[in-house]
């Protein structure tokens, strides 16, 4: 509130802070996916109705989903490292290849060349 913002500067942050919000969706979606396993996330997505959030999953963050340790850490996105550093480390109950299965058409297809500062994450159309 002590900032005077114009419409332009404004509508920047909102975007900004909307695809925070989307990325950290993701993060809890796949976080879930994970705790309810495998034989459950068909189920989960069904009725949860996720195809209709109008999120997207980077093919690079489901990748990450197998690595371990120092690996995993630096493949994540810093918003997903805050996420996992607040609810624990996950379970480890899913796979990418579930995952590829059930959000498939959620995943964009790989970038040729991310930057290895900004890392995977949801990536937000605007």
């Amino acid at each position: 509130l002590q900032n005077k913002w114009s419409t332009e500067e404004t509508l920047e942050y909102i975007r900004m802070r909307l695809g925070e919000a989307e990325e950290i969706a993701g993060e809890m979606l796949l976080r879930v996916m994970d705790e309810v396993g495998p034989s459950n996330v068909d189920k989960l997505v069904e009725m949860a109705g996720v195809f209709d959030w109008g999120i997207r999953l980077a093919d690079a963050r489901v990748a990450a989903t197998g690595s371990i340790g120092l690996a995993r850490r630096r493949k994540l996105r810093p918003l997903a490292r805050d996420v996992e550093r607040t609810l624990g480390r996950p379970p480890k109950n899913i796979d990418e290849a579930t995952l590829r299965r059930v959000l498939g058409s959620l995943i964009d297809p790989p970038l040729e060349e991310a930057s290895s500062e900004e890392g995977p994450g949801v990536e937000v159309s605007l």
